[in-house]
């Protein structure tokens, strides 16, 4: 009865923890899919390998949280984090699919370019985590929040770019729809990144 009244600190940290290294993972693996002459099914797989890992990570999470009396943080902060990781996982696999499915063998610089900043965002989002087991609100934790809006604005200009030569460059509507997909995905991840270093800001700025 015990065990079930105190809070498990460490494990919901651990939690975060474990889905920040799968979103790296899944961010490089995706890195790799949409380089020249890569494995697409078998770079394909392993991402939604990994997405199965996310979703196992966050039921075990929100599992736990109906389970525990006392949180360290507020219960709605810790299901809205862990879901929010969850969703950038969750648009990295249906990008994969989407080029799997459509047969895309040539990648566009556009997507290359979002794919980049995807992994580099979901870097710093490791990073700011860090910060949050300590609750730290320093030099440090502004820096990676300014280095995420700047990612999030950059990918917002590369999105509208791409959209436009989309629409200037290709004649074929079906093509126009393929990649539109794709890239409105990577944006979404993109920006989804920026709300769960918000999300930690939050919660830091709350706990000082």
């Amino acid at each position: 009865m015990l065990k079930w009244f105190f809070p498990h600190e460490v494990q919901f940290f651990d939690y975060f923890d474990k889905h920040a290294h799968i979103l790296i993972r899944a961010s490089e693996t995706l890195k790799q899919l949409t380089s020249a002459n890569s494995d697409i099914p078998k770079l394909t797989r392993e991402i939604k390998d990994l997405e199965h890992q996310a979703d196992q990570i966050t039921h075990s999470c929100v599992e736990e949280l109906h389970k525990t009396f006392i949180t360290p943080i507020q219960r709605e902060d810790i299901l809205s984090l862990i879901s929010r990781m969850d969703d950038v996982v969750d648009l990295m696999d249906e990008v994969s699919e989407r080029i799997s499915i459509y047969k895309i063998t040539t990648m566009k610089p556009e997507a290359n370019k979002l794919v980049e900043i995807l992994a580099r965002a979901t870097h710093e989002v490791n990073e700011i985590l860090k910060n949050l087991r300590e609750l730290k609100y320093n030099e440090e934790t502004k820096a990676i929040l300014v280095r995420i809006n700047e990612l999030e604005n950059l990918g917002d200009k590369i999105h509208l770019q791409a959209i436009s030569s989309l629409f200037s460059d290709v004649k074929d509507p079906i093509e126009i729809l393929k990649w539109k997909e794709i890239y409105d995905r990577l944006e979404d991840a993109i920006d989804s990144c920026e709300d769960i270093a918000q999300i930690v800001e939050g919660i830091i700025l709350e706990s000082s």
